[in-house]
């Protein structure tokens, strides 16, 4: 690799004059929907813009097995820990680092469900609602299940428990990861049997339950829009697509 040249005063006078213009890379303190209740932090979250060797780590993770918006985390935010963080901070992460790098407008391409039309849209994404964990908010946390009518205390899953939600099936079956007690059974094989049992019959309220609580899509930062469509004039909600190419200017 060829090694950067150093340059002497004049030149690097040359340099300064010529990017005289260009905005500084500013890292920013957020604050979490989650507030950081659960990390221990020590101090503020940082976030920084991208770089265009980020742009290229994330091109490249793409093909092989690394997780790239983990990766991406990883290298854009400090002061927490990425595998820890809840579902609801990892995606107002993500936002943030995306309104930093290449500012709040993001223009992405939908199909209407109703007319099949591709139609360009912008978005700002500032303007995407954040709803706040509330202060006595604890985790785990005790709810009742209105069928066997059993307290449960559930605890919100986190950044490395994405391989059990990939589908619904793999869900099913890890579902009591996530459950650390019920009443005052602690016993993971108990609690297993347990949650399978509920899966069938008349307790799939207790399922439905149990995967709203864990999920909680009432904190976070809220990915939907009212996506009107300018062909067939259907008004549709719909999740704004998230992935790579929402971090790879094109």
């Amino acid at each position: 690799m060829e090694k950067e040249l150093k340059l002497d005063d004049m030149r690097q006078e040359q340099v300064d004059k010529l990017l005289k213009n260009l905005p500084p890379e500013v890292e920013q303190a957020v604050e979490l929907p989650s507030r950081g209740k659960f990390y221990n932090l020590t101090e503020p979250v940082v976030v920084r813009p991208m770089t265009f060797d980020d742009e290229k780590a994330i091109i490249s993770s793409g093909k092989g097995q690394v997780d790239a918006l983990a990766l991406l985390l990883s290298r854009c935010v400090k002061n927490v820990n990425a595998a820890e963080l809840l579902t609801m901070d990892r995606m107002f992460l993500f936002i943030k680092i995306r309104e930093l790098s290449y500012g709040p407008d993001y223009h992405v391409s939908i199909t209407c469900p109703n007319c099949g039309i591709l139609s360009d849209v912008a978005l700002d994404i500032r303007e995407f609602p954040i709803n706040e964990m509330p202060d006595d908010f604890e985790d785990p946390r005790e709810i009742t299940l209105p069928v066997i009518g059993k307290k449960i205390k559930l605890k919100f899953p986190r950044a490395k428990d994405e391989i059990y939600f990939k589908d619904t099936d793999i869900l099913s079956q890890n579902l009591w990861r996530f459950v650390e007690s019920i009443e005052d059974i602690t016993d993971k094989p108990v609690i297993s049997k347990v949650i399978s049992m509920l899966q069938s019959g008349n307790a799939l309220e207790d399922i439905h339950t149990i995967i709203r609580e864990i999920n909680r899509p009432d904190f976070g930062i809220e990915t939907k829009f009212q996506f009107g469509c300018g062909e067939c004039s259907q008004s549709t909600l719909m999740e704004v697509p998230i992935g790579e190419d929402f971090f790879i200017r094109k």
